[in-house]
């Protein structure tokens, strides 16, 4: 009521934009209590979006504006997640400030908005995630991917899965991938997530994140599989899932480490479970007969 009482006072009263902007700005400091002008400006930035940058201006007005506003989008109904929130989030998420940065990547993160992202703001995450100043950073950029248009994003995740450059990162990529794969419509490409993803269970590099690339390329290929119309791949998928749960893919331990006293890169993570989670959830009259008899 409050929000639709002062554009009409301001509509009444002849203000233009920077009248406008000036009044919203006069708004965000006036009232003792938080709570109480933050629907109003929510509201305000919805009515007027196709007119004003709101959103972009509230994130100006520091750090607890930008949280409530990052609590707004998470609220947003998918019809209001509009090139109007997308472009807010796009400059905000370019100002170097790595907190910031987090924010709105945990944002996309979520499936709703992600799957809202327009082709700019999944360019900008596709960057992130391969140029991000911190390995978070590239972290999170690459699991947002996994929520964004496949079409858009695929070709990339391979490229940036098969680089293992940042090996930090490196199972991440292999989850976005995963989750690419299984909204994808083309056979063709499909094939290709699987390729990559099988390069991926088998991978052995000396370090300690290696065990989580297989793990994470199991239950990726598991996912895939269950949803699989192509019978060859799903058949090929069981096959490679077999293998890695009788341990043909175990990491191996590469050096004793002195100060931990431990082979760590032995046990850290179990490929086998996985394995064999993979095949449960692929749920077809193969699958379960190879899971039989590796439980037997």
């Amino acid at each position: 009521v409050m929000a639709l009482a002062l554009i009409r006072d301001w509509g009444s009263a002849g203000l233009d934009e920077t009248d406008i902007l000036d009044e919203v700005v006069r708004l965000t400091g006036k009232y003792d209590s938080f709570a109480q002008i933050m629907g109003v400006m929510v509201y305000l930035t919805l009515m007027l979006k196709d007119e004003l940058p709101l959103w972009t201006l509230l994130f100006e007005r520091g750090v607890k504006w930008q949280d409530a506003v990052f609590e707004a989008f998470r609220k947003l109904p998918p019809h209001d997640l509009d090139t109007s929130v997308f472009e807010a989030l796009e400059e905000i998420l370019y100002e170097n400030e790595r907190d910031v940065e987090m924010k709105v990547l945990d944002l996309l993160k979520i499936e709703r908005v992600g799957n809202a992202a327009p082709e700019f703001m999944v360019s900008a995450v596709l960057d992130f995630a391969e140029n991000g100043s911190v390995a978070a950073i590239r972290r999170r950029a690459a699991l947002a991917l996994g929520y964004m248009n496949p079409e858009l994003t695929v070709e990339k995740l391979i490229e940036l899965t098969k680089a293992r450059d940042s090996l930090n990162v490196q199972p991440n990529f292999v989850s976005a991938l995963g989750r690419a794969g299984i909204q994808l419509e083309s056979p063709q490409l499909r094939k290709k997530v699987i390729d990559t993803l099988a390069d991926s269970l088998t991978v052995r590099p000396d370090v300690q994140k290696a065990g989580k690339i297989n793990v994470n390329a199991a239950k990726a290929l598991g996912e895939i599989a269950a949803q699989e119309k192509d019978e060859k791949q799903q058949l090929r998928i069981i096959k490679l899932l077999i293998k890695a749960a009788k341990g043909a893919y175990d990491l191996k331990p590469y050096h004793w480490d002195k100060r931990k006293q431990d082979f760590r890169y032995k046990t850290k993570y179990s490929i086998r479970d996985e394995a064999k989670k993979a095949l449960a959830h692929i749920n077809t009259a193969p699958a379960l007969k190879a899971l039989e008899k590796l439980e037997n």
